[in-house]
């Protein structure tokens, strides 16, 4: 029996991680637009690879399957009612394709409801978190679109301790 050393093994690591812009507006859209300008360029984690990162989605650079996610922390402002509430929705987009990634999955799970009757008045935090293993060309832009699941009149940003990375499986 052979042994293998690790130090041995070589693997390219195609990558990236960038950190979101602080206080993005959602908006009030029960229906996803364009991709979201979310992306502060000036904050990325690591780029292994020749991604090319911009502030409303991230272009890949070699053809392959590839893991993305993104990971949003949302912040509501202080409510007026026990009923003003907000859930984000969001999904990943292919811009350059003009078409939905992972056959329209959708993360929904950021829902944000103000508790003021129980004598807490601020505003409140949440997050979503999404990730699809997606087959993508070289060139594709992805971005991720977000609408309104609920109260449309109550304010509501993404946060900069939010994210978006990816990763080829080779």
């Amino acid at each position: 029996m052979s042994t293998i050393s690790a130090s041995t093994i070589q693997r390219d690591i195609i990558c990236f991680q960038v950190q979101a812009l602080n206080n993005v507006d959602v908006g009030n859209s029960t229906s996803f637009g364009d991709p979201v300008s979310f992306i502060d360029t000036s904050k990325v984690h690591f780029n292994e690879g020749g991604f090319t990162i911009a502030s409303n989605g991230v272009t890949f650079p070699e053809t392959g399957y590839y893991v993305i996610g993104a990971s949003l922390f949302y912040q509501a402002q202080s409510a007026t009612t026990t009923n003003d509430r907000v859930c984000p929705e969001m999904r990943f987009r292919n811009i350059t394709q003009d078409s939905n990634m992972g056959t329209n999955s959708i993360a929904a799970m950021g829902y944000i409801r103000n508790l003021n009757s129980s004598g807490y008045s601020g505003p409140r935090n949440s997050s979503s978190m999404h990730t699809l293993i997606v087959s993508l060309t070289a060139g594709d832009k992805i971005g991720v679109q977000i609408r309104r699941g609920a109260d449309t009149g109550r304010d509501c940003e993404i946060e900069d301790e939010s994210v978006m990375w990816g990763f080829k499986l080779q």
